[in-house]
Protein backbone atom coordinates (compact mmCIF):
# COMPACT_ATOMS: atom_id res chain seq x y z
CA UNK A 1 0.00 0.00 0.00
CA UNK A 2 1.07 3.54 -0.74
CA UNK A 3 -0.15 6.90 0.59
CA UNK A 4 -0.15 9.73 -1.95
CA UNK A 5 -1.04 13.40 -1.66
CA UNK A 6 -2.73 15.12 -4.61
CA UNK A 7 -3.13 18.84 -5.26
CA UNK A 8 -5.80 19.51 -7.84
CA UNK A 9 -6.95 22.78 -9.32
CA UNK A 10 -10.38 22.49 -10.87
CA UNK A 11 -12.73 24.64 -12.87
CA UNK A 12 -15.63 24.40 -10.42
CA UNK A 13 -16.49 23.10 -6.96
CA UNK A 14 -19.88 21.45 -7.61
CA UNK A 15 -19.49 17.69 -7.98
CA UNK A 16 -15.69 17.76 -7.76
CA UNK A 17 -15.23 15.74 -4.58
CA UNK A 18 -17.93 13.22 -5.51
CA UNK A 19 -16.60 12.76 -9.04
CA UNK A 20 -12.99 12.33 -7.99
CA UNK A 21 -14.00 10.23 -4.99
CA UNK A 22 -15.79 7.79 -7.28
CA UNK A 23 -12.73 7.70 -9.51
CA UNK A 24 -10.45 6.99 -6.54
CA UNK A 25 -12.67 4.14 -5.34
CA UNK A 26 -12.97 2.69 -8.86
CA UNK A 27 -9.17 2.49 -8.99
CA UNK A 28 -8.96 0.57 -5.69
CA UNK A 29 -7.88 3.50 -3.51
CA UNK A 30 -9.39 5.07 -0.37
CA UNK A 31 -9.68 8.75 0.47
CA UNK A 32 -7.96 9.40 3.80
CA UNK A 33 -8.51 13.18 4.03
CA UNK A 34 -9.23 16.19 1.89
CA UNK A 35 -9.26 19.96 2.00
CA UNK A 36 -11.22 22.16 -0.39
CA UNK A 37 -10.68 25.88 -0.95
CA UNK A 38 -10.66 28.57 -3.59
CA UNK A 39 -7.82 30.43 -5.25
CA UNK A 40 -7.43 32.93 -8.05
CA UNK A 41 -6.87 30.14 -10.58
CA UNK A 42 -9.86 27.99 -9.52
CA UNK A 43 -10.92 25.56 -6.84
CA UNK A 44 -8.06 23.88 -4.94
CA UNK A 45 -8.61 20.33 -3.71
CA UNK A 46 -5.90 18.65 -1.63
CA UNK A 47 -6.41 14.93 -1.09
CA UNK A 48 -4.49 12.12 0.58
CA UNK A 49 -5.32 8.67 -0.76
CA UNK A 50 -4.15 5.14 0.04
CA UNK A 51 -4.09 2.14 -2.25
CA UNK A 52 -2.05 -0.42 -4.16
CA UNK A 53 1.24 0.90 -5.49
CA UNK A 54 0.79 -0.95 -8.78
CA UNK A 55 -2.40 1.04 -9.49
CA UNK A 56 -0.95 4.49 -8.78
CA UNK A 57 0.05 5.44 -12.33
CA UNK A 58 -3.39 4.55 -13.64
CA UNK A 59 -5.08 6.57 -10.88
CA UNK A 60 -2.83 9.57 -11.55
CA UNK A 61 -3.67 9.40 -15.26
CA UNK A 62 -7.41 9.21 -14.57
CA UNK A 63 -7.33 12.12 -12.11
CA UNK A 64 -5.10 14.24 -14.33
CA UNK A 65 -7.36 13.79 -17.36
CA UNK A 66 -10.68 14.25 -15.52
CA UNK A 67 -12.89 16.83 -17.26
CA UNK A 68 -13.01 19.16 -14.22
CA UNK A 69 -9.27 19.08 -13.48
CA UNK A 70 -7.19 22.00 -14.76
CA UNK A 71 -3.95 21.16 -12.92
CA UNK A 72 -2.74 18.12 -11.00
CA UNK A 73 0.31 17.36 -8.84
CA UNK A 74 1.16 14.30 -6.73
CA UNK A 75 3.67 13.55 -3.95
CA UNK A 76 4.35 10.67 -1.58
CA UNK A 77 2.23 11.55 1.47
CA UNK A 78 5.19 11.42 3.87
CA UNK A 79 7.10 14.07 1.89
CA UNK A 80 4.24 16.14 0.47
CA UNK A 81 3.22 19.65 1.51
CA UNK A 82 0.80 18.46 4.20
CA UNK A 83 3.54 16.42 5.90
CA UNK A 84 6.04 19.28 5.79
CA UNK A 85 3.57 21.95 6.86
CA UNK A 86 3.70 23.84 3.54
CA UNK A 87 0.39 25.41 2.53
CA UNK A 88 -0.99 23.95 -0.71
CA UNK A 89 -4.33 25.71 -0.66
CA UNK A 90 -5.21 29.36 -0.90
CA UNK A 91 -3.39 31.73 1.39
CA UNK A 92 -5.62 33.38 3.99
CA UNK A 93 -6.36 37.06 3.46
Amino acid sequence: MVDVEFRIIASRREGLLIGLGQLIIANGFHLLRHRLGTAADGVVLSMTVRGPENGLLQLEEHVGTHAMVLSFEAWPAETGPAATGVAVGPTPA
